[in-house]
């Protein structure tokens, strides 16, 4: 397993899913960054955790694929689940820590935080944090560290991945007929069945007003239902390393227009909101062909160190980035609108573009001094003391 050679260009790729994650956070829960109704494609950023359940499907199959060829065994399994849990646990571990330690200062201080990040501390959800099954559990919000709902789907999602590649070497060409046929009918399910129903849940859950109308016909469900959101993701990864590992159409993919055209086509189609998510998920496997194809221009483009470092911290900017964000609510509130009362996503105050742009600047440069650090302090170390 450790000596398979990396594919470069994904590892930046990570990073900037990462960074369009965070600025979609910030949006929703600091400040807008451009008037409302001019766009939708901040709206769309959700999508990005969809690149990742694709591009780790596409990577598990490259590193752990051949070890499970001929089967499956205990001393197999033990090693894949032992190298995944020391990759994705401790950091969850340790933001869970300082969000719950964060709650407890506010109660020891008599700080009250009600509205959104009040609704997120919720201390029946810590038991289920605690042992990944926060984005499969009964709530309907991703409570505490909130992005941690795809690191606990992407968890179970790896418990079953042994046998889906035992199961892909085993019964050749038609099982992938299935598989694709599978996910088409999963993520039209997703969207016309169990999202509507999910966000009617939330809406319920957050004492949100009828009148305030909730989003339908996307992919975007975050608990419950929303382990079959990343099983797909992760399958069509799967799928996607096929074509790679059998150079399908590579003069193609290794154009960087077709690169450039697959991201032309995901921000318009998202400005005005005219592609369906799951053909906007399988533009996803389209880029990552494209950059795994080694397209020289881009290659050397994504080769820069900057690139390269927000890769290696993408995992830390993902989890990191939200603890920031709510330590940043919790401060506001406490010392400057003690006596406001929260709406469910904010308080009734706004900031200016100049401030909301400015603000953004310093999150961003934060959260990645801190990402570094935790990536170095606590993502390494922990990583091999447990592999």
């Amino acid at each position: 397993m450790n000596d398979v050679k990396q594919i470069a260009g994904l590892t930046p790729l990570r990073g900037v899913a990462a960074l369009l994650v965070m600025l979609m956070h910030y949006q929703l829960f600091i400040a807008p960054l451009v008037p409302v109704g001019t766009t939708h494609l901040f709206d769309k950023l959700y999508l990005m955790v969809d690149l990742f359940f694709v591009l780790s499907g596409f990577i598990m199959y490259h590193v752990y694929g051949g070890l499970f060829a001929t089967g499956i065994n205990k001393a197999k399994f033990t090693k894949f689940a032992r190298a995944r849990f020391a990759r994705i646990y401790p950091l969850h571990l340790a933001t869970l820590l300082y969000l719950v330690a964060l709650a407890m200062v506010c109660r020891q201080f008599g700080v009250t935080i009600d509205g959104f990040a009040g609704f997120l501390f919720n201390y029946e959800a810590v038991p289920y944090q605690l042992i990944m099954l926060q984005g499969i559990g009964p709530f309907h919000e991703a409570l505490w560290n909130t992005p941690s709902w795809s690191i606990s789907t992407e968890w179970w999602t790896y418990m079953v991945f042994p046998l889906f590649m035992f199961c892909l070497f085993k019964f050749a060409g038609w099982l992938r007929l299935v598989f694709v046929l599978v996910i088409v009918v999963a993520y039209f399910w997703i969207m016309f069945e169990l999202q509507p129903a999910f966000w009617a849940a939330r809406w319920e859950e957050l004492g949100i007003p009828d009148s305030i109308p909730y989003p339908v016909g996307t992919i975007d469900v975050i608990t419950g239902s929303a382990f079959l959101r990343c099983l797909c993701g992760f399958v069509l990864g799967l799928l996607t390393y096929e074509v790679y590992v059998r150079d399908l159409f590579k003069p193609l993919f290794a154009s960087g227009w077709l690169f450039a055209l697959s991201w032309l086509l995901l921000l318009v189609g998202w400005h005005f909101d005219w592609i369906y998510d799951p053909i906007a998920v399988s533009v996803f496997a389209i880029i990552i062909l494209s950059l795994s194809f080694n397209s020289s221009g881009l290659i050397a483009f994504f080769s820069h160190k900057s690139f390269q470092f927000l890769g290696d911290i993408s995992y830390s900017l993902y989890l990191v980035h939200m603890p920031i964000l709510l330590s940043f609510i919790v401060y506001r509130k406490a010392m400057y609108y003690p006596d406001v009362a929260e709406s469910s996503f904010g308080v009734g105050y706004t900031f200016s573009m100049t401030h909301a742009w400015l603000g953004l600047f310093v999150f961003l440069v934060l959260t990645i001094a801190i990402s570094s650090l935790s990536y170095r302090y606590i993502e390494q170390p922990a990583r091999k003391m447990l592999k």
